[in-house]
C-alpha cells in the first residue's frame, strides 16, 4: 500500500478486459460529487442514530438545548485541536478500511490518501462481497458506534468528542451508498473489483 494525492483514473483497456471475461459494471454515480449527494440521506440517518445513541446513554449532554439562550463559543486554541483530531480521526477510518483489505500492507493495487475534506482508501484487488462489506461498514460501526459505548463507559465522553464522533458517523454515507448498491446488485459468492471510478463484479 502507498500514498496517492487522488484515486487512480480508470484504465479503459482494462475495462474491456473485464467485460470480455464476464464481468458485470456496477450501476453507482459516475464521480465523488454524485455520490456524496446520493449518500446524504445515509448520512442523515447515521448522524441521527448516532445521535439517538448519544443521548440515549449521555442524556445529560442534551441539557443545553433546554436553556433559553443557546449560546457556543469556541476558542482558537480548541478549535485548532478539533480540526487536528477530526483529521487524525479521518486518518483512522481510512486505516480501518486498509487493514481489512487482504494482503494490504504488500499489495501495489491498494492506495490511501488525504485531501482538504476527505479521505479515501483505493484497491484493484477482487475481494468478496462480505468482505466488501466488512471493509466499508468497520469505520462507522468502530469509529462511532462502539466508541460511543465504550467512552460513554468510562466516563470520558465530552462535546468536543461527540462532534468528532458524529462527524466520523456522517462521513460515513458514502461507505453505506456502496454497500448498499453492492448488496442489490450482486450476487452472494460474486466478487468485486475496481479499475478507477468504475467497480465490476463477478456472477450472474
Amino acid at each position: 500500500m502507498k500514498y496517492a494525492k487522488s484515486i487512480p483514473k480508470s484504465d479503459e483497456a482494462v475495462n474491456s478486459q473485464y467485460m470480455e471475461n464476464g464481468w458485470h459494471k456496477l450501476k453507482e454515480p459516475p464521480n465523488l460529487v454524485l455520490a456524496c449527494i446520493a449518500s446524504l440521506p445515509f448520512m442523515l440517518i447515521c448522524g441521527a442514530i448516532n445521535l439517538a445513541l448519544l443521548a440515549w446513554i449521555n442524556p445529560a449532554m442534551f441539557d443545553f438545548l433546554n436553556a433559553d439562550a443557546l449560546k457556543i463559543t469556541f476558542q482558537l486554541d480548541q478549535l485548532l485541536l478539533c480540526i487536528v483530531v477530526l483529521y487524525a480521526y479521518m486518518f483512522l477510518h481510512e486505516m480501518l478500511h486498509a487493514v481489512l483489505i487482504p494482503g494490504f500492507a504488500h499489495s501495489d493495487k491498494t492506495v490511501w490518501g488525504l485531501r482538504a475534506g476527505f479521505g479515501f482508501v483505493y484497491t484493484a484487488e477482487e475481494i468478496t462481497k462480505w468482505r466488501f462489506t466488512v471493509i466499508s461498514l468497520a469505520p462507522y460501526c468502530v469509529l462511532s458506534v462502539i466508541a460511543t459505548l465504550v467512552l460513554s463507559a468510562l466516563n470520558l465522553m465530552n462535546g468536543y468528542i461527540a462532534f468528532i464522533l458524529l462527524a466520523n458517523a456522517a462521513g460515513s454515507c458514502v461507505d453505506f451508498l456502496n454497500v448498499i448498491l453492492v448488496l442489490v446488485q450482486v450476487p452472494h459468492d460474486g466478487k468485486i473489483v475496481s479499475n478507477g471510478n468504475q467497480t465490476y463484479y463477478s456472477g450472474k
